[in-house]
């Protein structure tokens, strides 16, 4: 998985590097990125939400608004369950069906 400055998740072909799938448009920098056991894609940006994607095309199921800070990183464990750390020194758990 990667990631740019123009909002876009992109996933990349471990053997050349290509882009299989972009997500559309998240509107602002993407600054964590992770997935779970099931492959689902979960992006943090700057505008404080937290995006889950599905893992075949990058198409958006859900977005949550917890925060009004920028994600700075997330991580999901074993129950899918997605924990992040945001700006001004909060964390939050969020919800894997739906934010």
């Amino acid at each position: 998985m990667g990631s740019a400055g123009d909002g876009i998740v992109r996933k990349l072909s471990p053997s050349d590097g290509s882009v299989i799938w972009s997500s559309p448009s998240l509107g602002y920098r993407v600054w964590g990125l992770t997935s779970d056991l099931a492959g689902n894609i979960y992006a943090g940006s700057d505008d404080g939400k937290v995006r889950k994607l599905n893992p075949v095309n990058g198409a958006i199921i859900w977005t949550s608004n917890f925060l009004q800070s920028n994600i700075n990183s997330l991580t999901c464990d074993s129950v899918g369950n997605i924990y992040l750390g945001a700006a001004y020194s909060r964390v939050a758990r969020l919800n894997p069906i739906n934010g």
